[in-house]
């Protein structure tokens, strides 16, 4: 649905509407680098500043192996809440690779609650990687549940460039059975006055 003041688009299609410092972000793990290298679908959403908006995503993902690259700006002084959830709509057990980067961009002043819940079928292997890059007094909430997939490496980071700017993160992952998950969560406080938060719990059955 339409938002008055946010932009979605196909990043295959907003090529030439993203800014170049996007493009100057480069991932530092060996599979975000894979990731960036090889993406060939993901999402650009651009939100306006002095906006209130709520986004929610479903994604229903088969079971063969691929990789997206997903932008999300938010202008100054907005209040975001994005909520994303992944799932598998096939039930078969047939091997597959998913790879996502998702790089998030905070102007001064910006505030993202930014909730990730994924649940995909044991066929799974899943790679995600979420970094945020915020700018002065800019606030971050990060809620993550990962319970699906047969191996899960989810990786997120923050860079605290900017001044007073605040990073929040709660995650709780859960296995049901043999599944291999690996959380990883950090933040760089480069800025002055920063703070950073990072509360994760794991649950193994």
């Amino acid at each position: 649905n339409e938002i008055k003041g946010v932009t979605v688009r196909n990043i295959v299609d907003s090529l030439d509407h993203i800014p170049a410092y996007v493009w100057e972000e480069r991932g530092k793990e060996r599979e975000e680098y894979l990731i960036n290298a090889s993406w060939s679908s993901g999402y650009f959403i651009r939100v306006d500043p002095n906006t209130k908006a709520d986004i929610s995503i479903y994604s229903g993902e088969q079971n063969f192996s691929g990789s997206e690259k997903n932008i999300i700006i938010v202008g100054k002084f907005s209040k975001v809440t994005i909520t994303e959830e992944i799932f598998s709509i096939d039930e078969k057990a047939d091997r597959a690779i998913h790879g996502k980067t998702t790089y998030i961009f905070l102007e001064d002043g910006a505030t993202l609650d930014y909730n990730y819940l994924q649940d995909k079928n044991l066929g799974v292997v899943d790679f995600t990687f979420i970094r945020s890059f915020q700018q002065k007094e800019s606030t971050v909430r990060l809620f993550h549940v990962n319970h699906g997939s047969d191996k899960v490496i989810f990786s997120t980071e923050s860079r605290q460039i900017g001044d007073n700017s605040d990073y929040r993160v709660f995650g709780a992952s859960f296995s049901d059975g043999t599944q291999e998950i690996d959380i990883r969560d950090s933040s760089f406080e480069i800025g002055k006055n920063v703070n950073a938060d990072i509360q994760v719990r794991g649950v193994v059955t």
